[in-house]
């Protein structure tokens, strides 16, 4: 046999070419040999030539594990708050994202095809100041998942219209008081 290699081997006396271990991720997927056969008379050749293929074996992972960012509770519904990203070893894997935990009253949405969060619904942080959003990502070829924790921090803006303490205030004054001078 010629273009030996440590990926294939066959001896002088079986019929079976054995592979050690292929990883399409390794770099090399393509390997060509000759395989020669003798006989006391005759002599043949037969080129061979083996494609690796992926298979999905790797699970995704979110890197960090976990994000942060601080909106102001005035946010604009729609504004990207920020984007979460899996990956993993396999080649042109696709992602579904998705927030499966701590969005009970709908305050943000998600991309499923890009992973930004944005807002979706009306912020006030005097009644809720951090949100913990658990959000997933799923391999559309196989079952294979991976979750990460998302925590937005809603800071207050002044929305708030002063009020007076009390709806009327009575003061006397004396007439003689001089004038920008308060009792």
């Amino acid at each position: 046999m010629s273009g030996k290699s440590n990926i294939y081997e066959c001896d002088n006396y079986d019929t079976t070419i054995r592979t050690g271990t292929l990883n399409y991720e390794s770099g090399t997927t393509n390997y060509a040999f000759t395989i020669e056969v003798t006989d006391s008379v005759h002599t043949t050749t037969i080129s061979v030539g083996i494609t690796i293929t992926d298979v999905n074996e790797a699970s995704p992972v979110f890197n960090p594990s976990s994000y942060t960012n601080s909106i102001a509770e005035d946010t604009t519904l729609g504004s990207s708050v920020i984007t979460v990203t899996a990956t993993d070893a396999d080649t042109a894997d696709k992602f579904v994202y998705s927030i499966i935990s701590g969005n009970n009253d709908n305050k943000f949405a998600i991309d499923s095809d890009t992973g930004l969060i944005s807002v979706a619904g009306e912020l006030d942080a005097e009644s809720t100041t951090t949100y913990t959003l658990v959000v997933k990502a799923n391999e559309v070829a196989t079952t294979n998942s991976a979750t990460a924790s998302v925590t937005i921090t809603v800071s207050d803006v002044n929305d708030n219209t002063p009020k007076f303490a009390q709806d009327i205030y009575y003061v006397a004054v004396d007439e003689d008081r001089t004038a920008g001078m308060c009792p």
